[in-house]
Parts: C-alpha cells; sequence; structure tokens
C-alpha cells in the first residue's frame, strides 16, 4: 500500500495518459447511503491531540493558546465519534450539538463498566 496522500500533493505534470471511464453500481445498492456525512461536530481535543489533524478529514481547526485544537468535523456515525473522543482521552469535549456533549464521558464509561 502506498503511503502517498492525495491531500499532499504540491504539484502534477500531464502526462498525455488517458482512460475512459466506467459505470459502476454499487453492490449494496442505496444502503450505502449510511456512508454521507450528515452532521456537523464541534470538537475541543486536548494538547497531543494534533495527530487528529493528520488521520481525519477536518472542515476547520483552530490551535489554542494551550495547544488544545477545536475542530470541526463532518460525521457519518456517532459510534465513529465515541472511538474517536476515547482515543484523544481525558480533555476531550465535545462542544456542539449540545445534546453530545457528554458522548465522551458516557463512552468513557461504558468500556469502563467491562472492566468492574
Amino acid at each position: 500500500m502506498s503511503a502517498n496522500r492525495i491531500d499532499r500533493i504540491v504539484s502534477v505534470t500531464p502526462t498525455g495518459e488517458t482512460f475512459r471511464p466506467r459505470a459502476i453500481e454499487s453492490p449494496a445498492g442505496g444502503s450505502w447511503s449510511w456512508m454521507i456525512p450528515d452532521r456537523e461536530v464541534v470538537v475541543r481535543l486536548p494538547p497531543g491531540s494534533d495527530w487528529v489533524l493528520d488521520r481525519h478529514a477536518t472542515l476547520a481547526h483552530l490551535v489554542e493558546p494551550d495547544g488544545s485544537i477545536v475542530v470541526w468535523l463532518a460525521v457519518v456515525d456517532e459510534r465513529w465519534l465515541e472511538v474517536l473522543l476515547l482515543r484523544c482521552g481525558p480533555g476531550v469535549e465535545v462542544l456542539d450539538p449540545p445534546e453530545w456533549s457528554t458522548l465522551a464521558s458516557r463512552a468513557a464509561a461504558a468500556v469502563a463498566a467491562h472492566y468492574v
């Protein structure tokens, strides 16, 4: 697998090569619509979480003076966000939407319950 990332391309040179696109059909029909981001979420990441900017597409971000990062994310699934919040550790918080403000603590409590 190549380590190159399309978002890191600095320049291109035309080669004259062309291709004819082929029609493709989703193997799952219309059921893949869940993969379309349907919610914008604003999260404050604790200092040291800048790896999130390299690994996940963000709509925008702001680095605060204390080293924390506020990121705007397009989220497909609440469970995906839970995993991201857990990986970021203590100090992560969902700023918007308000109904997800306790998502990190609820996810951490659910994980901790497995070890009791």
